[in-house]
C-alpha cells in the first residue's frame, strides 16, 4: 500500500466495498453507528465500533463535529488467508487508515465482521527525540501505512522469536490485533514483559525501546504516531 500524504485522505471506495462484499451475511439497511469510547487522554480520544451482525446496503453520511482532525482505521478479516499462525483471532486482518481533515465527512456504518477505530487529534504532543527510527532502521517489522504532518500510522509485525534494534518511539495509540507475548527493553538494560490481548487499545508514551516477541504466533499492532508540536 502507498504511503499516503496531505491534509485529507480517504479510503478508496473499491478497497473498503471489496472489504465489505467480501463478509458473507444477510442483508439489512445501515443502522447509527454506535461509537464506544476506549480511552482519552490530552492528545487523544479514541473510539471504537464493534461489527455488526448483519451486512448493510447503504452508508450514513457522518461529520467530525468536533473541529479536531481524526485518524479512522477499518480493521477486517482477511477471507481466504490462513489463519494457521494467528491462534484464535480468525485470521489475518486487512487494515485500511483514513485521515480526515478538522469539520470533514465521511462515509459511515456499523458493517458486518468490520471493527472501526476513530483517533479523534486533540492536540500536538511536546517534541521528543526521535533520531533512531523504527521504519528507517527495521524496514521488515515496521511498514508505514499512512503519513502525515499529524501522523504516522505503521504496522509492526514480528515473527515469533524475532527481535528489533533499539527504536525512539512517539507518543503513539496502539491497536493490537493478535494475542501477543513479549518483552521490551531500556536504555537501561531493564526489561519488562508486554502482554495484550487481540483487540486491546492502549497509549503509549515517547521513549526509546526494543521489542521481541517471546510468543509463538506473530505479533502484529497498529500504530498510530503523533506528530509533534
Amino acid at each position: 500500500m502507498q504511503t499516503a500524504k496531505g491534509p485529507s485522505i480517504v479510503v478508496p471506495c473499491a478497497l473498503l466495498c471489496a472489504a465489505i462484499s467480501a463478509a458473507a451475511g444477510a442483508i439489512a439497511q445501515a443502522p447509527p453507528p454506535q461509537a464506544n469510547v476506549d480511552l482519552e487522554n490530552e492528545y487523544v480520544r479514541v473510539s471504537s465500533i464493534p461489527p455488526a451482525a448483519a451486512q448493510v446496503t447503504r452508508f450514513n453520511d457522518c461529520k467530525v463535529m468536533s473541529g479536531n482532525a481524526m485518524v479512522l482505521l477499518y480493521v477486517v478479516p482477511q477471507r481466504g488467508a490462513s489463519a494457521k499462525n494467528d491462534g484464535d483471532q480468525g485470521g489475518p486482518k486487512r487494515v485500511l487508515p483514513s485521515y480526515i481533515a478538522p469539520r470533514g465527512s465521511y462515509k459511515c456504518a456499523q458493517l458486518k465482521d468490520v471493527t472501526q477505530v476513530l483517533i479523534e487529534l486533540k492536540s500536538k504532543p511536546a517534541a521528543s527525540r526521535f533520531t533512531d527510527d523504527a521504519v528507517k532502521l527495521d524496514p521488515a517489522h515496521n511498514e508505514v501505512l499512512l503519513d502525515n504532518d499529524r501522523v504516522r500510522v505503521v504496522r509492526i509485525h514480528f515473527a515469533p522469536g524475532e527481535t528489533g534494534p533499539m527504536v525512539d518511539k512517539r507518543p503513539r495509540v496502539i491497536v493490537v490485533l493478535t494475542d501477543s507475548h513479549a518483552s521490551v527493553t531500556l536504555p537501561d538494560g531493564h526489561s519488562e514483559i508486554r502482554d495484550a490481548k487481540a483487540g486491546t487499545i492502549y497509549f503509549g508514551r515517547a521513549g526509546r525501546q526494543t521489542t521481541n516477541n517471546l510468543g509463538t504466533t506473530p505479533l502484529e499492532n497498529i500504530v498510530v504516531e503523533l506528530k509533534s508540536k
